[in-house]
Parts: structure tokens; C-alpha cells; sequence
């Protein structure tokens, strides 16, 4: 980007700066410039990233990126992944593998790390490890549990995990407001929550779950799919792109299955179509549909 661009970026002039409800949602404007994408767990794969944008002619200047958390670990560019939280352009929800390396940054003693592997490079001791963290603790704490987007027919949502209430449907006023029934539950189900899944794989309603005109569509990922789904208001975008890299995975986190084409999924705002970059070398990039599901 040029310092021409730079200048007259809407970012430049304030158009960046959210503005809070509450400490645990960040509220964007519409983007009157640009479009806005969605990438789903990176998970350290940052070459997959650029290849999508690069497919879909990002423009740093004027497009936004908004992730579904978990950055890092498993994957072979961790740190490149973590480096995004420095763009203007990139936004991120708090996902359970930040919440993981922010928990082993404040007390590392305390708290091992997820994946120690990539954070080797950083210092074979705790003393320079915690030394290299202070850079990302601020960042790290920064990141809420949802982000909202616009207002309206055009606002969408972004979480790591889901959004659910006890014995009622959510709305966007239920987010923007946290008036959950228990709200720390809440926190805790947009980090690690797999129950909308779980409900439709055992063939229970889910469509009760959120207000069909009361809650806009939401992001996700944490949980991974064979395909790229909707499920009341919430799109699991989730196809376990690190599982290009590895051979083991969780059965918890795959529901059981691996994905046939795993890779990184990344999705324009509101779109019914999605970009795949699977992680098996040499394989293209392939636009496929978001599948609506209410029963198995």
C-alpha cells in the first residue's frame, strides 16, 4: 500500500474505530467503502490466507477481514497468523485458543502452553517467552466475544463458538445488551460451545434457538464441518484447514468425522456461496454453497 493510499484510506480518517456497548461486543459501522469477508479458523495457516485474498482481490485500503478466533496453533505460520492482529483492515473475535495463550502468557508457570511447539522460537525459557508475550498481551485482551456489524438488514455477527440463551430464542438485542439469562455462561458458550451442532446431529429442533427476524446472521467456527453450514442464524464456517498438516485430529471437535476436503474457508458478508482452499498441495481454490439445514 502506497503512502497515497494511506492517506485517504477510510481508516486513515477514524472510519476503524468501533464504538462499545459493553466490554464483551464491538460494534463496526457499515463499510460504505468496501466489502467485508469472513475467514474461519486459521489456526497458523497463513499461506492459505493469502492465496484467498489474493483470489478474491482484497484491497487492504478499503476491504476488512473479520475472523472467528483461534489464530494459532497446529498449523506450520502461528506467528504470521497472530501478526494480523496489527493490520487495520483485520478484526478478530476472542476464540479458545487465544483464550489458551493469553491465559499461558499471564501465568505461564501456571498455565502450559496449547501447542508449544510454534512458541519455541520465541525462548527456550519462560523468562524470554514472557518477555516476547508483553508484545501480544495487549492485543490478546483486546479481542471481544462478538463482533457486530452494521445495522439493520445489513448487520452481521461474528463468534468463535455460539450464541445461545437458556429456553428462549437470542435476538441482537440479547448481544448488544448481554442480557442472558446467565451471562457468564454466555462467555463461556462463545468460546467453547458445540450444543446448536450437537442438538441438530441428535435430530433436536434448533431453529427456536435464535429470533428468525431478530437476530442477523452470525459467523462461527470452533467446531468443524464437512460443509459449510447454517443452522438458525449461526454459519459454521469451520472446514479444518490445519488438517492439511497433520494426521491426528480431535473427534470432538470433527463430530466424529474428518472432512473430506479440509482447508480455509473464507466468506463475503452475507453471501450464500463461500471460497475453499484446501490444504493438500496444489489443489484449487473452489467456490461452493452454503448448505441450510434444519435436520440431519
Amino acid at each position: 500500500m502506497n503512502e497515497k493510499t494511506q492517506l485517504f484510506s477510510p481508516w486513515a480518517s477514524g472510519f476503524l474505530l468501533p464504538s462499545r456497548k459493553s466490554q464483551r461486543v464491538k460494534h463496526f459501522p457499515v463499510n460504505p467503502h468496501g466489502r467485508d469477508y469472513i475467514v474461519a479458523d486459521l489456526h497458523g495457516c497463513y499461506t492459505e490466507l493469502n492465496e484467498l485474498l489474493k483470489h478474491v482481490r482484497f484491497r487492504p485500503a478499503v476491504d476488512r477481514l473479520f475472523s472467528v478466533g483461534d489464530l494459532v496453533d497446529r498449523g506450520p505460520h502461528s506467528q504470521a497468523c497472530l501478526a494480523l492482529l496489527k493490520q487495520p483492515w483485520f478484526h478478530c473475535v476472542l476464540g479458545n485458543h487465544e483464550w489458551m495463550l493469553l491465559n499461558h502468557l499471564e501465568s505461564i508457570y501456571e498455565h502450559p502452553a496449547h501447542d508449544e511447539g510454534w512458541l519455541r522460537a520465541f525462548g527456550t525459557t519462560f523468562t524470554a517467552r514472557k518477555k516476547w508475550g508483553l508484545q501480544w498481551l495487549p492485543y490478546l485482551k483486546r479481542l471481544p466475544y462478538v463482533i457486530a456489524v452494521g445495522k439493520g438488514a445489513l448487520r452481521f455477527n461474528v463468534v468463535h463458538g455460539e450464541i445461545l440463551d437458556e429456553q428462549r430464542s437470542v435476538s441482537d438485542e440479547t448481544i448488544d445488551e448481554w442480557s442472558f439469562q446467565d451471562p457468564m455462561k454466555a462467555e463461556h458458550r462463545c468460546l467453547w460451545g458445540r450444543t446448536l451442532l450437537q442438538h441438530w446431529k441428535a435430530k433436536k429442533p434448533v431453529t427456536r434457538a435464535h429470533h428468525p427476524l431478530e437476530m442477523s446472521p452470525t459467523y462461527c467456527g470452533h467446531t468443524i464441518v464437512p460443509q459449510c453450514m447454517r443452522l438458525s442464524q449461526q454459519i459454521f464456517l469451520d472446514r479444518g484447514s490445519f488438517l492439511g498438516h497433520q494426521t491426528q485430529f480431535d473427534l470432538e471437535e470433527t463430530q466424529g468425522k474428518k472432512p473430506i476436503e479440509p482447508g480455509l474457508v473464507l466468506i463475503q458478508a452475507h453471501s450464500e456461496t463461500y471460497w475453499l482452499k484446501p490444504t493438500r498441495p496444489k489443489q484449487a481454490i473452489q467456490q461452493l454453497l452454503v448448505q441450510h439445514m434444519e435436520a440431519p
